[in-house]
């Protein structure tokens, strides 16, 4: 939960790989001029990179493998996903602030996948790629920083448009759309008090037990006011 931007990049048609390095080495060079945190090289990832990430250490490397595995609706249940590992997907990490990582790619899926025995589609065509990146607790450290980490961002999306790339966004804070900075910030404000109340009632139920509850919300300098906030 928390002020997050979804996105979708997808390279329709059958395009040799050497193209999908060079858009992503170009979405690299977009990075730099940022003045990232921390970047890491292009990787190429197959399927058996995906197997038993979930047991490997959380990190930039292990973001980029946990994304090229595409989930997608099980046709037989809507309740249930399948987990679809590429044939081929290129992917890098950029740390931007204090937020979540941007992770970026593109990956080709096979078109079925076996599933307790039987053949799934996947709907999967081209090279796509699906990620996210929680931008609200950039703002702990302050409000210009969240905005700077939010708009960082938008920029890589704005720049893989302009690569050729098709791009869908959900900006939970609308930004992708209006490009306002107030109403960018009067959001995340939004947000931030939405999460502190539910943080603050949650710790307050749980004092009388052993467990803690942890959230980034209660390092934030004006929590107190922001689970006040009504």
């Amino acid at each position: 939960m928390g002020l997050t931007v979804y996105y979708n990049l997808a390279l329709p048609g059958d395009q040799p790989e050497a193209r999908v390095c060079a858009i992503l080495e170009a979405l690299q060079g977009t990075a730099l001029e940022l003045a990232v945190e921390q970047i890491t090289p292009l990787r190429r990832i197959e399927g058996s990179d995906c197997e038993g990430f979930e047991r490997q250490e959380v990190g930039l490397e292990w973001l980029i493998r946990c994304f090229a595995a595409r989930p997608v609706e099980d046709p037989r249940d809507s309740r249930r996903a399948l987990t679809v590992a590429p044939t081929a997907a290129y992917g890098f990490g950029a740390v931007v602030g204090r937020c979540e990582p941007v992770i970026l790619g593109l990956g080709r899926y096979p078109s079925t996948i076996e599933d307790a025995g039987t053949q799934q589609p996947t709907a999967l065509e081209g090279w796509s790629w699906h990620a996210c990146t929680k931008t609200q607790y950039a703002s702990v450290r302050s409000i210009d920083h969240f905005v700077r980490c939010h708009r960082a961002v938008i920029a890589l999306l704005d720049a893989a448009r302009a690569l050729d790339l098709e791009v869908e966004v959900r900006d939970d804070s609308g930004y992708w759309d209006h490009r306002d900075e107030g109403r960018l910030v009067e959001s995340v404000e939004s947000w931030n008090s939405i999460v502190a109340r539910i943080a603050g009632r949650v710790a307050d139920g749980m004092e009388a037990t052993e467990l803690k509850v942890n959230s980034a919300v209660f390092h934030h300098p004006e929590f107190e006011r922001l689970e006040m906030n009504r």
